[in-house]
């Protein structure tokens, strides 16, 4: 009995040790997943830095910065090969956006190439195709988030626009044909929305904005129309004589020939003049200057 005892025993022991020698071969690496995802940029309301903004929450963030940029960390290193464009995804919902992306040891580092725009949803998504140095593999991911501020107004007839100004943080001209060559004594200020640096504030004495290229708007047109948003200050804005409110010139357009428009100091009304020449057939050109 003893030595039948002996063999039964001798046997469970290899068996044991062949099952488990076998589950060896089979593991493999283990698969790579993410420990953190996070946003870094400025704040669109404060226009104050903040970092790690949690893009991998159970819900979606809420005012991340249009200029962010993304921490990818990983449980373990990854294979900078495999972080290729095609496995990195990024859209505010129809619109891909290009992102550039680098890779040290367990972390990826993601960038837009082009800043966000602001109260927009957006989903970021990370490929099946990334995978650890060990070989461990990726189950992809989509995260959503929705960018701070409010979303850009679409401004009436855009598709007739001839020139537009934002003012969001520069003075360029929308189109591209109408950049200012000299912003003077101009501070981007928070606009009405909240918008951290989304308007030009002046100062009502040196502060302009210069388009030089500005008469070409001058040509003969049918039509136009200008419209414009404005906030004055009737409170702190005297006059030479400290008497009262001073009137602001707004804008215009051409030096000896062109248009203007003027504020009076309570804000109140405003004045629109426009100065023309025209010359009639075989007659000498006759100036013409109205107002309202």
């Amino acid at each position: 009995m003893k030595k039948i005892k002996l063999i039964l025993e001798l046997f469970a022991a290899v068996s044991v040790a062949t099952f488990t020698g076998c589950g060896d071969d089979d593991e493999g690496p283990a698969s790579l997943t993410i420990v953190s995802l996070a946003a870094s940029g400025t704040d669109v309301e404060s226009g104050d830095a903040v970092t790690g903004i949690d893009l991998n929450g159970t819900t979606s963030a809420e005012k991340v910065p249009t200029d962010l940029t993304i921490s990818v960390e990983f449980s373990r290193n990854v294979d900078a090969t495999s972080v290729s464009s095609s496995a990195i995804e990024l859209t505010d919902g129809t619109t891909p956006v290009s992102v550039n992306a680098s890779v040290n040891g367990a972390v990826v580092t993601l960038t837009p190439t082009t800043e966000l725009i602001r109260g927009t949803n957006h989903t970021i998504s990370l490929m099946s195709s990334i995978v650890a140095e060990d070989g461990g593999t990726f189950e992809s991911i989509s995260r959503s988030f929705k960018t701070g501020g409010r979303l850009p107004v679409v401004p009436p007839n855009a598709e007739s626009q001839i020139a537009y100004w934002k003012f969001d943080g520069d003075a360029t001209e929308e189109n591209g044909n109408y950049d200012a060559d000299a912003v003077v004594n101009i501070e981007f200020a928070t606009d009405r929305f909240g918008q951290a640096g989304g308007t030009a504030k002046f100062d009502g004495d040196a502060s302009i904005i210069e388009v030089n290229n500005a008469a070409d708007l001058m040509v003969e047109r049918s039509g136009w129309t200008i419209s414009l948003w404005m906030k004055i200050d009737t409170l702190d804005n005297l006059n030479a004589g400290g008497t009262g409110n001073a009137g602001q010139f707004v804008f215009g357009l051409g030096a000896f020939f062109g248009f203007r428009m003027e504020t009076k100091g309570t804000a109140s009304n405003f004045s629109l003049a426009n100065r023309w020449e025209i010359a009639p057939e075989g007659e000498e050109p006759i100036t013409r200057n109205e107002g309202f």
